[in-house]
């Protein structure tokens, strides 16, 4: 039977007052260091209290820090399948053609005729995609994400085990990744807070999907980590989904629709 953290610190605590009952002088701030997948608490000063990368905002205050996460973007070979973006057909005026329709323009620059202009659609923005083992995601439901998402959005996966995870930017601009990379780092969250602070930073519109359940190291839940991640979802402006639907629906608000310029 292995302790919980929160038994240790009470054993520490209890040793600390045997000690100085028996009169053995201890150091002002001893702190309790990392063993095995336990994140340490102690004095500002501490070793633990270094960074997660480079995301890092330091300890959380109840003993349980994020963990150390690495961003990393495969190769993005395959062209997306949506990448031109198409979304409907409107006319355009034109000097040739068989439909005539646009009569009042003769005496003018004789574009008379109407001929079918693509559109595009174009709005960018930042899908970040939860892939631990709660949100029971496969490569397959990932992909169909990816090619779903309007053209030009950043999307993004992440997960985490022990005391690191990454986050896999899988889609960019017009290119995606293969799909042997849309298998996530570990079963466990562990990076969501250097996470949402990643997406914190990216072009908007800003979405996470999640079921909303924030992890430290050792994938342990606390009071700190979650509140400091709805912190930065709220200074971020970052909207959390829970589906993929959602997701889609968010991020096309934002899109925008452009004539198609080398239809002009």
């Amino acid at each position: 039977m292995v302790a919980s953290f929160a038994q240790g610190v009470e054993v520490a605590r209890w040793l600390a007052a045997e000690f100085k009952k028996r009169g053995f002088s201890l150091p002002k701030d001893p702190g309790v260091k990392l063993i095995g997948c336990c994140a340490g608490v102690g004095g500002a000063g501490g070793a633990h209290r270094r960074g997660v990368g480079a995301h890092s905002r330091g300890e959380i205050a109840d003993g349980v820090r994020p963990g150390r996460m690495r961003v990393r973007m495969p190769a993005l070979h395959q062209r997306r399948e949506n990448a031109s973006g198409v979304k409907a057909r409107r006319k355009r005026a034109t000097a040739e053609g068989v439909d005539l329709r646009y009569v009042h323009r003769f005496v003018t620059d004789q574009r008379i005729f109407a001929r079918p202009a693509r559109q595009r659609v174009t709005g960018g923005g930042t899908l970040l995609i939860d892939v631990s083992g709660s949100m029971s995601l496969s490569p397959a439901d990932i992909e169909r994400m990816v090619v779903g998402a309007p053209a030009g959005t950043l999307v993004a996966i992440y997960s985490g085990s022990g005391d690191r995870g990454e986050l896999r930017i899988v889609a960019r601009g017009d290119y995606r990744a293969a799909t042997s990379d849309l298998v996530g780092f570990g079963t466990n969250n562990v990076v969501d807070l250097p996470a949402l602070q990643w997406l914190a930073k990216q072009p908007g519109p800003r979405v996470w999907l999640s079921d909303g359940h924030v992890t430290g190291v050792g994938d342990v839940t606390t009071r700190a980590i979650t509140q400091r991640c709805r912190e930065i979802c709220a200074q971020g402006r970052i909207v959390r989904v829970a589906t993929a639907a959602a997701a889609a629906e968010a991020l096309d608000r934002r899109a925008t629709v452009r004539q198609d310029p080398r239809a002009a």
